[in-house]
Formats: C-alpha cells, structure tokens, sequence
C-alpha cells in the first residue's frame, strides 16, 4: 500500500505536467478538462500499481496452495478480465499523450474532449474498483481467512426474478414421468412473468373505467379536440399578424367574412356622419372617387386610424385593433365605391387614382421610348 501511496503522491506533483501537455489540445480556459485529465493520470497509476501487486501475489506459490479450486477458477476469470481492461487503459493513455501535431488537430474540439476524457475517468474508477476488490479476496486468502462465498448482488436479483430451483436441489421439484430418458421438472412461473401479468390486469381495470365510462378522452376525442385547438391558435396568430398592419403596409382586404365584420364596425360606429350606404352627411360621400385626404387602402386606413380632431372626426384607433381598422376601410373601399346613391352629396377634394404598379409604368415608358426611336427613324 505505501508503494500505491507513492505513486498516487507522484502522480499529483506530475499533474501540471500533463497539463502542460494538453495545451495545444484546450484553451487555458478550460479548467475543468485538466482536472479530468490530471484524474484521468491518477488512476492510470493506481491501476498499474494494483496490478503490479496483483501480479506478484498471482506469482506466489504460497497463494495458489491456499486458494481452492474454485476460487481458482473464478479468479482467474477476473484476471483475465482485468488484463484486458489493463490493456485498454493503457491504449487510452498512449492517446492522452499524442504529439502535438495530433492534439493541434482536436484543438475547438473542447466538448467532445470533455466527454472522452469524462467517460474515461468512469471506466478506470470502475477497473480500479475492481481490482482492489480482488486484491482484498486474495490478501485475506494469504493471510488464512477462508470467508463464506457471499452471494453476488446481480445473481440474488436473478433468483428473486426467476424463482429457480438450484440445480442440486432439482430432485425435490422432479415429476414422476419420464420420455426417453428425459425428466420434466415442476418449475414456478417466474416472479416478473407473473408480476407483469397481474400489472396489466391492474391496468385494464383502471384503464377502461377512466377512458371508456370517465373523463378520459379516446383517441378519436382527443384527435378532435387537438383539431380544435389547433384551430384556436391558428386563429390567434393570424389575429396577431393582422393586428400588425399600419399604414405602411395595409393591404385591400376581400374576403367576405372579414368584409362582413367591416360592415358591422362600419354600421356601429360610422353611418352617424357617412350615412348607411356611405353617401355622407355631416362627413363627406365615400361612393364617389374624390377624397379630401386621399383615396386607396392606405390613405383610407391612415384617416380612420388617426381621425382628423380638427374637422370633428375622432381617431379611431383608441376603439378599433388594426385589423378592424383594415376591415372597415376595406368594407369602404369594396362596398361603396361607384354605387352613387341617389342621395349622395356632392363631390369634396381631389378626383384620386390609384398609382399605377412599377411594373406598368415600366412597360409604358418602354413603349414610349420605342415609339419615339420609330418616330426619329421615320
């Protein structure tokens, strides 16, 4: 133990070295990856004097005349096992220590690091563990204390899963008739096969009360009932991107159904100056092609949002989200325009045309310039 004790203490002081070592393959950041590296060092070292002892003892005559045959047998098992693991460690801490030529190339790699080196460091805690639990059995077998087998953990989990008789005691559960030699044994249902089987009875018995005559929805009502939802929050979002509109970007709205909740504001809120089919009173004719303040979707929209205080119009964007806003003036512009009412009143501001597209203006004066090249020609 004091030469395990040494090598621990040499590897602590070697630590910064290997440190120093990694440096082109992390950041000086990255604290914690040299951490688990120096850690990663450490059990390397111990694994090794472990198995140095381990070996030794192995060696000695002495150890073989006291350890029965089975204890032989199993432990050679172990060694077997552990000289593998040995051997992957060691593989493991050849390739801790590469050339620099190879770490430059893991270096912005700090994640993947991380995890190799922390998934390393569990793998050696785990041989290390191991080992010294067989360095322990065999100096107690030195030292002359014969101990009880104690049963492993995993194999009194399995014989509490599968009921299984020993097969020394097999006789006790042997049935009287026998095929060609063969004996047929009277085994238990093992206990998870039964476990399982009474879980699902529980289940039914809690399923088909709760979905079937409860609260709980099937899946045909809960696919309806998604559908639903679903619905709800389309039609939230696309009252939040339509309550985005301003000026700016007001589009001509015509579907009917929004038409229709326009023609409702408009009715509620606006037949008290413009009349019920738009033709004017205290406030100017909306059916014919003059505007005071200007015509199309985005003039329309801008006089309805903020009002004009100064002829007695109110803003109504106060009273009115910006899609209702955008409704009603597309109900106006839809609804009114070029009906001329009988009773309308007379023409106020200027006649308004709508702008004509970029692409049109560009096909106009590309037609003009040709005309103009034909005329010089002629």
């Amino acid at each position: 133990m004091k030469r395990i004790f040494s090598l621990v203490l040499g590897t602590l002081f070697s630590a910064p070295l290997f440190a120093e070592t990694q440096q082109t393959a992390v950041t000086n950041d990255d604290t914690i990856l040299y951490i688990l590296g120096g850690i990663m060092v450490i059990l390397l070292f111990l694994i090794i004097g472990v198995g140095s002892t381990i070996s030794n003892l192995a060696g000695n005559k002495d150890f073989w005349k006291n350890y029965s045959k089975e204890k032989t047998n199993s432990n050679l098992k172990t060694i077997i096992i552990f000289i593998a693991l040995w051997g992957i460690s060691n593989s493991g801490f050849s390739l801790s220590v590469s050339p620099p030529a190879e770490q430059a190339e893991m270096a912005g790699e700090g994640q993947f690091i991380f995890w190799l080196l922390f998934i390393t460091d569990i793998i050696l805690a785990i041989v290390l563990y191991t080992m010294i639990k067989i360095l322990n059995g065999m100096t107690k077998t030195l030292a002359g204390k014969d101990e009880e087998e104690k049963e492993d953990v995993l194999e009194k989990v399995a014989a509490s899963l599968t009921s299984a008789v020993p097969i020394e005691n097999e006789e006790t559960i042997m049935m009287d008739h026998e095929y060609d030699g063969i004996r047929e044994l009277d085994n238990v249902l093992p206990p998870w096969w039964v476990g399982m089987f009474y879980a699902t009875i529980i289940f039914g018995l809690i399923y088909v009360p709760y979905y079937h005559f409860g609260s709980g929805q099937l899946q045909a009502e809960e696919y309806e009932s998604e559908v639903v939802l679903a619905e709800e929050q389309k039609a939230a979002y696309m009252a939040k991107m339509a309550n985005s509109v301003n000026e700016s970007n007001v589009k001509l709205i015509t579907d009917e159904v929004r038409l229709e909740n326009g023609r409702k504001l408009y009715m509620n809120n606006c037949i008290a100056c413009h009349g019920v089919q738009g033709e004017g009173g205290v406030g100017p004719n909306l059916t014919d092609e003059y505007w005071i303040h200007g015509g199309g979707i985005k003039n329309v929209f801008k006089t309805i949002k903020y009002g004009i205080p100064e002829k007695g119009m109110i803003a109504w964007q106060a009273q009115m989200t910006p899609a209702q806003l955008n409704e009603v003036a597309s109900y106006i512009l839809n609804k009114f325009q070029g009906t001329n009412p009988s009773n309308g009143k007379e023409p106020q501001g200027d006649l308004y045309k709508e702008a004509q597209s970029a692409q049109e203006s560009d096909t106009i004066s590309t037609l003009s310039d040709t005309l103009e090249v034909d005329t010089l020609k002629e």
